[in-house]
């Protein structure tokens, strides 16, 4: 990504990079960003369940860390460390059915912050699996807030990320930046909100 984004400023085309950044990049090479907080994201998921009485908490994530969800995660471990008795019971970098299964069967933890919707529900999922109840026994949450947190039962609480706003925000930006080529790069990040549904209301 790094090469094709040095392609496009060799050649003075403009360039917003959406959601996730690149780096390392030289000064020189830096490009406008427009995105949401991520570790504001993590924040939100973690002081909800801990305001809802989750003390062991654990991460689960589709595949390794990236830069968005190491961020969303590092949120996370700010909203536990703000309060006592709360820890970070497990981080799990992948959807490994049997594995998560044998975990939370034998130590099912209070709350499961998850890096996306889709990994949400594979985590209903497998929690249905092994007879556990969402919420009544253990609270999940997800990411972006896309059209299956509303499909699936227990419908899904998630950090609702405005996808509209974003793109109109990128459009715009990239519509100035033709206007102002030697301008300094913007770094736009839009407000996101937690949206409460059955998966962690008891």
């Amino acid at each position: 990504n790094g090469e094709v984004l040095r392609i496009f400023s060799r050649a003075s085309i403009p360039v917003i990079i959406l959601d996730t950044d690149i780096a390392p990049m030289p000064e020189e090479d830096r490009f406008d960003f427009v995105g949401v907080d991520n570790f504001e994201i993590g924040q939100f998921a973690g002081r909800h369940v801990i305001a809802h009485g989750a003390r062991k908490i654990v991460f689960v994530s589709r595949t390794k860390i990236n830069d968005n969800v190491q961020r969303r995660l590092d949120g996370l471990l700010s909203a536990i460390s703000m309060n006592r008795g709360a820890k970070l019971a497990g981080k799990y970098l992948s959807l490994d059915e049997k594995l998560l299964s044998e975990k939370w069967g034998r130590a099912l933890p209070d709350a499961i912050v998850c890096a996306s919707d889709f990994v949400a529900v594979h985590v209903l999922k497998i929690l249905r699996k092994i007879g556990k109840r969402c919420p009544q026994d253990v609270l999940v949450t997800g990411v972006n807030d896309v059209d299956l947190a509303t499909l699936v039962s227990p419908t899904l609480t998630t950090v609702h990320q405005p996808c509209e706003e974003i793109a109109r925000a990128a459009l715009e930006t990239l519509l100035w930046r033709i206007e102002n080529p030697a301008d300094a790069t913007r770094r736009i990040l839009l407000t996101t909100n937690l949206v409460v549904r059955e998966s962690t209301t008891r």
